[in-house]
């Protein structure tokens, strides 16, 4: 019963999911991973090959997925996920070129120490923001985005997706 909720809750990003439904996808979603880059391995496929891409691809949508519906039992809407990783690609630009001003072309350097210094002050608001979201408290009433998860971690959307909002224009 609880892969039908994973997997409900890795199609669509509608609805809410509370910790423990981020905890199940989340650990299911490394789980797959884990799985699929052990049987590239050992098929001597690359993981960046075709069908690794692609399987990764729906692990990202999975994890989109997810982390709207977790957004959503906050109270948020998943607007910041977009938000969010331009905010990212600005702050690692940021870093990156003022330690490239203050340090020289070395901290482009794999084996320089400050590039995995670099590395871990990109990765650092990634890792805050993750356990914030695993961590935040869930709004216990039913809001716009559905109604409370229930003991699963998971709720259904208790509003059509917007384009079906929308009044036709041929009416």
């Amino acid at each position: 019963m609880l892969a039908i909720q994973l997997l409900k809750a890795s199609i669509s990003p509608y609805g809410r999911c509370n910790r423990t439904g981020l905890l199940h996808v989340t650990s299911a979603l490394i789980a797959a991973q884990v799985l699929l880059s052990v049987l590239l391995w050992l098929a001597g496929s690359p993981t960046h090959g075709a069908f690794g891409l692609s399987f990764n691809a729906v692990l990202i949508w999975a994890g989109f997925c997810a982390t709207a519906k977790r957004l959503h039992d906050i109270g948020l809407s998943a607007w910041w996920i977009p938000v969010f990783f331009a905010s990212l690609i600005l702050w690692s630009f940021i870093q990156t070129f003022l330690l490239f001003m203050l340090i020289g072309p070395s901290i482009l350097d794999i084996f320089h120490p400050m590039f995995w210094l670099s590395i871990a002050g990109i990765l650092t608001p990634v890792l805050a923001v993750t356990i914030w979201l695993h961590y935040a408290p869930s709004d216990p009433q039913p809001n716009s985005y559905g109604l409370s998860p229930g003991a699963n971690g998971f709720s259904a959307s208790s509003r059509p997706p917007v384009w079906q909002d929308t009044p036709s224009l041929n009416a």
